[in-house]
């Protein structure tokens, strides 16, 4: 089963996430990157929606947040996003994070992890080669706010 939408001879599926009855892929190194949105639980996955990217996700993860409600976490290189999934629909992507830039260097996002439906683990690399790996504990916007707050 094809999960994204016009797929180019190079495009291949990079990262797979599976929370309950939901899953999520990301495309790599395609003309288009997206993050196709799927049902786990027929043999033949059911697409619940396709994300179409302006960058390729370096990582993914989703989370259940209710009856038949999750939340997909992306990231590109300096920005976090996260989309509410529903039996409904799909929200919007948003942007909750942007890695701050330190004296036009800034740290890449290389992994994310959801520790509960508020808190994602984030790793990131440090800009220059071989001097290490940054971990940020981000709290994940409130209803009535934005932006994602660094709290460990």
């Amino acid at each position: 089963t094809a999960l994204f939408a016009n797929p180019d001879a190079n495009a291949y599926q990079r990262l797979l996430r599976v929370s309950g009855s939901i899953g999520a892929a990301a495309s790599a190194l395609g003309k288009e990157p997206q993050i196709a949105v799927f049902e786990t639980t027929t043999p033949k996955p059911k697409i619940r929606g396709l994300l179409e990217l302006t960058k390729e996700a370096e990582a993914i993860d989703i989370i259940q947040t209710g009856d038949d409600e999750f939340q997909l976490a992306y990231v590109d290189r300096y920005e976090l996003y996260i989309v509410n999934i529903g039996s409904k629909g799909n929200s919007e992507p948003q942007m909750v994070f942007s890695m701050p830039d330190d004296h036009g260097e800034r740290p890449q996002f290389r992994s994310i992890r959801y520790l509960t439906p508020e808190f994602i683990l984030a790793v990131s690399n440090l800009p220059k080669k071989n001097t290490g790996a940054l971990i940020q504990g981000l709290r994940l916007p409130s209803p009535g706010h934005e932006k994602a707050r660094l709290a460990a």
